[in-house]
């Protein structure tokens, strides 16, 4: 009986033992498992964060931008182009393939501004040109004539300013007929019936006006056609296309 009783003693005080054992090594794994686990989460978080950041990140690249207003057919003299123009920082994302990233891409010796550019506009390369077919025609035997406009009819005369290029037509006495006089013809001023310089200045100050008198420029092989035009009266302006 004594022996049946120690007997059952031992076995529960094994049983206890291995039942504590069995803790043991459960309390161990989870010591083990949730340090991985924090470590796994703390990863995650730090690469979301690191994802977000990179998605967020503007990447910036170098653009020449316009320091001022500058009109179509302007020439930039090779040493007058820092007057005009600098590098600024943009979104990459943004930029077409046609800007220009840098000052010395601008073409050397002096180049033509084919389109009106506002202040800190990004230059499209579109917008320069190294020649112009119209403006090369201008040498240092050029000249500035005044022409008056009369006859408004189907014409856009009233509207050209500084830096268009027009058409000259003139009625040919003889016939009544509008005739084309002079082709490409570069305006360095227009002015209203008061004579003040219609710039883009006085405009926004005081309000649209209508041109009357323009001052143009005149090549030396244009200058008796544009006399004749002048003679002739009748003058009509048209916007031409280079």
């Amino acid at each position: 009986m004594y022996k049946k009783k120690n007997t059952e003693v031992d076995k529960k005080a094994k049983d206890k033992a291995t039942e504590k054992g069995k803790r043991n090594i459960g309390f161990t794994v989870k010591s083990l498992i949730i340090p991985f686990i924090l470590a796994a989460i703390v990863a995650c978080l730090i690469y979301l964060v690191m994802t977000n950041i990179t998605k967020n990140e503007v990447v910036k690249a170098h653009v020449v931008c316009a320091t001022k207003d500058i009109e179509a057919n302007t020439f930039i003299a090779e040493d007058k182009v820092d007057d005009y123009f600098e590098i600024k920082d943009v979104e990459k994302a943004i930029l077409p393939d046609c800007i220009y990233s840098d000052i010395k891409e601008l073409p050397d010796g002096g180049f033509y501004v084919e389109s009106d550019l506002s202040a800190r506009q990004m230059v499209n390369k579109d917008d320069i040109a190294e020649k112009d077919s119209v403006m090369d025609k201008y040498t240092a035997e050029t000249q500035v004539t005044s022409i008056k406009v009369n006859d408004f009819n189907n014409s856009v005369s009233g509207t050209i300013r500084h830096g268009d290029i027009v058409n000259v037509y003139a009625k040919d006495p003889s016939t009544n007929q509008l005739v084309l006089m002079v082709e490409n013809v570069y305006v360095e001023a227009a002015y209203d019936n008061s004579g003040n310089e219609l710039t883009k200045s006085y405009e926004a100050e005081n309000g649209a006006a209508t041109a009357v008198v323009f001052s143009v420029k005149v090549a030396p092989d244009e200058v008796d056609q544009m006399n004749t035009a002048i003679s002739y009266e009748g003058i009509q302006l048209y916007l031409a296309g280079k």
